[in-house]
């Protein structure tokens, strides 16, 4: 899986293919925001997660990418603010 090998030596699209089932699920969230505006808002904390995760950091991909994807959602305030 993508969160084994170095994140950010893996394409962009093979991300977004493996995270796409939490992608979809945050963004079947309704906050008030179109689904497809909140999943482009996903995608862009996918993007910071992959640029700054460093496996010496001791937390898997999994939770470095997860808590900032909640927060996206959990707080419609945050969009567009950088997470990561």
């Amino acid at each position: 899986m993508a969160h084994k090998v170095q994140i950010g030596r893996v394409p962009f699209e093979q991300l977004e293919e493996r995270w796409r089932p939490l992608l979809s699920k945050f963004a079947s969230w309704n906050i008030g925001m179109p689904r497809e505006d909140l999943y482009q808002e996903l995608l862009l904390v996918l993007w910071k997660a992959q640029q700054g995760y460093s496996p010496d950091k001791k937390a898997s991909f999994q939770t470095y990418l997860y808590t900032p994807e909640r927060h996206q959602v959990s707080d419609p305030h945050v969009l567009s603010d950088p997470v990561v």
